[in-house]
């Protein structure tokens, strides 16, 4: 598949999801988008851009802090993600921000536009990241700051949804998978080191990276389920033959079932949140 399939097909993923992307469950994406937030340091009056946004959790995160005199603009490549955030942005009145279609690896934008970038658990999608980071350089006023969060080390108590996937999934999926468990050449995006190398490579300074962790539960087997319907997850999930999914849903709620704790059943989060300088 080549970059612009590649590109499609995750619109269609998120497309799919917008529904309940960040709606459902335990808020993943809520909670660490104010950490991202946070660790920018945004003041009020300042102009942010918003990569990936979603439903807008980074954004409406980030419009609190700019306050009135300052502006947030989300660009999504998903166009019912952007349908649907806009549509919080009006109910909510926040003139400060805006959400529109756009791809990351080619903005719109003129250069030195914006005093900070906030691209949440988003980079590694890209299929030129570099072309992407370049393009965060060059709209970010000289000094402005880079904020990105990618996902940290995985809770191995779900090693086991790998190998049910693979049970079931076609021959072709299942090299996919295979090759995906490989060390195979890329940044190491879930890794501090890895985070850090990549941005200093394609220019940025001042480079640190921070590990956040946080345990989050559900409540029940099906939350988690539709947890996983609800966001990038269910690009395998979508692979599985349809008419094999009763056994399959049931195989992963045997395995849920023996993982819960008092709380509901646990899943360990972990995400590290980068920030650097033009």
């Amino acid at each position: 598949m080549d970059d612009g399939g590649r590109k499609q097909h995750m619109v269609g993923i998120f497309d799919r999801a917008a529904a309940t992307y960040d709606s459902v469950g335990p808020r993943f994406f809520t909670y660490f988008a104010q950490q991202l937030v946070e660790s920018a340091q945004l003041t009020p009056g300042e102009r942010v851009l918003d990569v990936a946004t979603g439903r807008g959790a980074v954004l409406m995160a980030a419009a609190e802090k700019v306050g009135a005199t300052g502006h947030v603009s989300g660009i999504d490549l998903a166009p019912d993600m952007i349908a649907r955030t806009s549509a919080i942005i009006a109910e909510r009145g926040l003139t400060q921000a805006e959400a529109q279609v756009m791809d990351a690896e080619n903005l719109n934008f003129p250069e030195a536009t914006f005093d900070v970038v906030l691209c949440g658990f988003a980079v590694f999608f890209f299929p030129d990241y570099a072309k992407a980071l370049a393009g965060f350089r060059r709209v970010l006023n000289p000094g402005g700051r880079l904020a990105v969060s990618t996902w940290g080390a995985g809770d191995n108590r779900y090693d086991w949804q790998r190998e049910v996937i693979g049970k079931y999934a076609p021959p072709g999926v299942r090299e996919q998978m295979r090759q995906m468990q490989q060390n195979a050449p890329g940044p190491a995006w879930d890794k501090p080191a890895g985070l850090q190398a990549v941005l200093s490579d394609e220019g940025f300074t001042h480079v640190s990276v921070t590990e956040v962790a946080r345990d989050f539960y559900y409540a029940t087997e099906q939350e988690w389920l539709d947890v996983q319907w609800s966001h990038g997850a269910r690009t395998w999930l979508e692979v599985l033959p349809p008419d094999l999914l009763p056994t399959i849903t049931s195989e992963m709620f045997e395995r849920l079932r023996a993982m819960r704790l008092a709380d509901g059943i646990p899943q360990h989060q972990v995400a590290l949140v980068a920030l650097a300088k033009k």
